[in-house]
């Protein structure tokens, strides 16, 4: 799925959160390496050690975007204030 930020006007992939919609082989690719994965029905980490507490836990809904270098997230609320859906 493509955006687009209002702000700078850059076309982003992005991924919302899900158990049942397609991965893009991006975010395959974090599930892969360990770098995320599901702590429950509802929720998931980003990053190595959550158990530290220096990873993120994100939940079903939330919103990762990819410019082609890095990957960032946000809520969904944020994401919707912040970039424009071009394709889906």
């Amino acid at each position: 799925m493509k955006a687009i930020n209002l702000k700078t006007g850059k076309e982003v992939e992005f991924w919302v959160v899900s158990r049942e919609a397609p991965q893009p082989a991006w975010i395959e690719r974090e599930f892969y390496t360990g770098y995320m994965g599901w702590i429950d029905e509802k929720s998931l980490r980003y990053g190595l050690a959550y158990i530290r507490s220096t990873g993120s836990r994100l939940y079903i809904g939330d919103v990762f975007i990819y410019d082609g270098k890095t990957i960032d997230f946000m809520s969904n609320a944020k994401f919707s204030k912040k970039y424009e859906v071009i394709a889906q």
